[in-house]
């Protein structure tokens, strides 16, 4: 039996950032301190090389975090987030009336008013005419700020914009479980592998108009599905004339800003085997059966999981994201971009081979000694 305690400190960690998500070019900046620390546990019976049963448990727990480190000109790299959602926050009741607060300060609107409706030329109207687009975050709670000095899960791309990275690196738990029965030339040995925990999430996974830019409605804005906190009057924007709010808005199943790593994915659970035979000293041939089960349960329950699922992550970086409010009244929305996060089951990529429910596999082959 074995107990090993670890820790890793690393200075000036190299964080990936994406500058272009649509091409994916990407680069890096020394600006982490990462800890990564965690426990293995072995235990070992019989042996291996010998008949009879031998057995072996590894279970690993894994916990990596990093704190980011001022920039040369006094910012962090969680700023630009924080000034995202500043720019949506600016847009609420609350804002402004408190112009000077935390969530609020030094952020505006495109119009540079926060108002309940807007002229479709731009213009604050306290009044909200029916002809005046309604501000549909009017009503909508403040959201918070990440704190630029706390600890965030470990990503191999650091969250940015909408369509970039979502998804955490590393398994918090492991766990590998080995058996052997062998008797002379045959050897059968059945594994079993768990991974679980491994954190995703960002703020910036959805959609969302500035509603100053519009110049269309479509409708008045009482019972718009768009208008989650209702619209103190005016009408609905046609979002086909508005512009759009870099950072995107609150995830429409949470009702906020997820943090960097805000949930935690499926558990997987798997049982392979591998039978040897020696057919000679020089001759094995050895079958190895994959997948014999494969199944994932377990992690973060919201509204957008799926039962089966075993990852959450985005098909592809680029600008793909939850529609949010860019639709009009009576669109029919399609599955894909109705999610901030999409399931994962059994798609073949080469990131995420080692989380996917892949199929039964049976694979043979001879060994020769020469």
């Amino acid at each position: 039996m074995k107990i090993s305690p670890f820790v890793r400190k690393t200075q000036n960690q190299i964080q990936n950032f994406f500058l272009n998500q649509a091409t994916g070019f990407t680069s890096g900046l020394n600006v982490g301190n990462q800890t990564s620390q965690g426990v293995e546990f072995e235990f070992d019976k019989g042996n291996f090389a010998r008949n009879g049963i031998a057995a072996k448990l590894s279970l690993a727990y894994t916990n990596s975090y990093i704190k980011y480190t001022d920039l040369p000109n006094g910012t962090t790299v969680v700023d630009p987030i924080n000034a995202q959602i500043k720019a949506y926050n600016a847009y609420t009741s609350t804002c402004a009336a408190h112009p000077t607060i935390a969530p609020c300060a030094g952020a505006a609107t495109s119009s540079g008013t926060a108002a309940p409706c807007y002229t479709t030329a731009g213009l604050p109207d306290f009044g909200c005419a029916t002809t005046s687009v309604a501000n549909p975050y009017w009503n909508a709670p403040v959201q918070a700020l990440l704190d630029p000095n706390g600890n965030y899960p470990t990503f191999d791309y650091f969250p940015g914009g909408i369509g970039g990275a979502v998804d955490g690196y590393g398994a918090p738990y492991t766990a590998t479980f080995l058996l052997q029965y062998k008797h002379d030339r045959l050897a059968i040995t059945p594994a079993l592998q768990l991974f679980a925990g491994q954190r995703y999430g960002s703020p910036a996974t959805t959609l969302g108009v500035q509603p100053d830019t519009c110049t269309g409605i479509v409708g008045p804005a009482a019972g718009d599905s768009r208008y989650n906190y209702g619209a103190v009057g005016g009408a609905g924007f046609d979002y086909t004339t508005c512009g759009t709010l870099t950072g995107g808005i609150p995830d429409p199943y949470t009702r906020k800003f997820d943090a960097i790593g805000a949930f935690s994915q499926p558990t997987q659970l798997q049982l392979h085997m591998q039978i040897s035979y020696d057919v000679s000293k020089r001759v094995s041939l050895v079958v190895n059966l994959a997948n014999i089960f494969n199944t994932c349960f377990g992690g973060s329950k919201t509204g957008f999981t799926v039962n089966g699922a075993c990852y959450y992550g985005l098909v592809t970086n680029g600008t793909t994201g939850d529609v949010g409010n860019l639709y009009n009244p009576g669109s029919a929305i399609q599955p894909y971009v109705n999610t901030p996060y999409e399931p994962f089951v059994g798609q073949a990529s080469s990131d995420r081979s080692g989380l996917l429910k892949v199929p039964f596999g049976v694979f043979v082959s001879a060994r020769v000694k020469l």
